[in-house]
């Protein structure tokens, strides 16, 4: 990661507004990424859902359609996704588990350190042979991603 851009969305009810989109295309047109890392679709969470419709629209607007090698990686957060790439987390492990207990709010919820690192070591089954943690990600063509987005829409 080179830079981190922060759109300034509401905590909880982010929306696809025009200024939102607006600041994304720009971002993306400016940085020219090769990878977008977005919350799956099939997270239930308000915020993790209009992360992916905020994208969508943002890739819809744009003036010259974007490179179309783009890869769109969807990560899990409170949902489970079919995986077909998988990163090795062995070496950062402690590194996460120090940036999940930063989330308080939710950790007075539930354990989430435990709950997230445990998703995490089931991920590492293959090919680590369950051996430490891996992050798991549906990995897609910027044009399939449109297309799976279209089509989870409209079944929403």
């Amino acid at each position: 990661v080179q830079e981190l851009v922060f759109l300034g969305g509401p905590d909880g009810a982010l929306d696809a507004t025009p200024k939102i989109v607006k600041e994304l295309r720009e971002a993306i047109e400016r940085i020219r990424p090769k990878i977008i890392y977005l919350p799956t679709m099939l997270d239930t969470h308000h915020d993790h859902w209009a992360a992916n419709r905020v994208f969508y629209r943002c890739i819809a607007e744009m003036d010259h359609p974007p490179d179309p090698t783009i890869l769109c990686r969807e990560y899990e957060v409170w949902s489970p996704l079919r995986a077909n790439r998988l990163a090795c987390l062995n070496g950062v492990a402690d590194l996460k588990r120090q940036a999940l207990e930063q989330f308080t709010t939710q950790i007075e919820r539930f354990d989430l350190v435990h709950v997230v690192l445990g998703l995490n070591g089931y991920r590492s089954m293959y090919p680590f042979k369950g051996v430490g943690y891996a992050e798991a990600f549906y990995e897609s063509s910027l044009p399939n991603y449109c297309q799976l987005y279209e089509r989870f829409e409209s079944k929403r």
